[in-house]
């Protein structure tokens, strides 16, 4: 896929370049994420460091927990720089929107397709851009 624009609801809008870290098709924070390292110690990206990545995942999971962990990756400087989810963000909504984190959801399956083989990808006030190939999370 070429740099064509991949449209979002965009929920605090960036402009910002990153890589990608593929979390899975059904991702849930606690459990998922070391909250004060920031690293994965479960799931398809396990052992991997969120931190200064661009989060995708399918849908999301989980409970009132979940923000916390964003809130204390915050804490210890670990915080990925955006998250893409391609289903609707809810139970991360309120950690996102404090924290002011980049956030991309409901994502059409065709172009979600596209993005969970993206390697690098470029964020802006309309929508995602593909810009480097594939990964192989």
């Amino acid at each position: 896929m070429d740099a064509e624009l991949i449209k979002a609801r965009i929920l605090n809008p960036t402009e910002l370049e990153g890589s990608v870290l593929f979390l899975g098709e059904n991702f849930s924070a606690y459990g998922t994420i070391d909250p004060v390292t920031g690293q994965i110690i479960d799931g398809p990206a396990m052992g991997q460091n969120l931190r200064g990545r661009i989060l995708i995942c399918g849908s999301e999971a989980g409970s009132t927990v979940a923000p916390w962990i964003f809130l204390s990756l915050r804490e210890s400087a670990n915080l990925p720089i955006a998250l893409i989810v391609r289903t609707n963000v809810v139970v991360l909504l309120p950690a996102c929107v404090l924290l002011h984190l980049p956030t991309y959801d409901q994502i059409s399956e065709k172009d979600y397709a596209f993005l969970r083989n993206a390697s690098r990808l470029r964020l802006t006030h309309e929508g995602i851009r593909i810009i480097d190939g594939f990964t192989q999370n």
